[in-house]
């Protein structure tokens, strides 16, 4: 019986020393949470403004198309001016000397 005490005893002994190791590192652990948490806190209030932003993407992308199809419009203008002028302006340029 006295064997078996001696056993218990240094088996709660043990078991203290990893009860301490296991409050040491739980410590660590609520402090890296704390500052986990302070860290979300920034990242959640640089979010909010991230819908303005995505609506001021959003109207530069309409503009950008609006730009394209005007751009558009006015090659095919000058492409039809080019036909209207250069036809005649050939013409004329056999009768002038320079």
């Amino acid at each position: 019986m006295s064997k078996h005490i001696s056993t218990i005893s240094t088996s709660v002994e043990a078991m203290t020393t990893e009860i301490k190791d296991m409050k040491t590192h739980i410590a660590k652990l609520d402090s890296s949470i704390l500052i986990m948490q302070k860290e979300m806190s920034a990242i959640s209030t640089k979010l909010d403004t991230l819908p303005p932003l995505l609506l001021n993407i959003s109207e530069m992308n309409q503009s950008m198309k609006t730009m394209t199809v005007n751009i558009g419009m006015m090659s095919h203008d000058i492409g039809n001016m080019n036909h209207n002028i250069g036809r005649p302006m050939s013409f004329m340029n056999t009768f002038v000397p320079w």
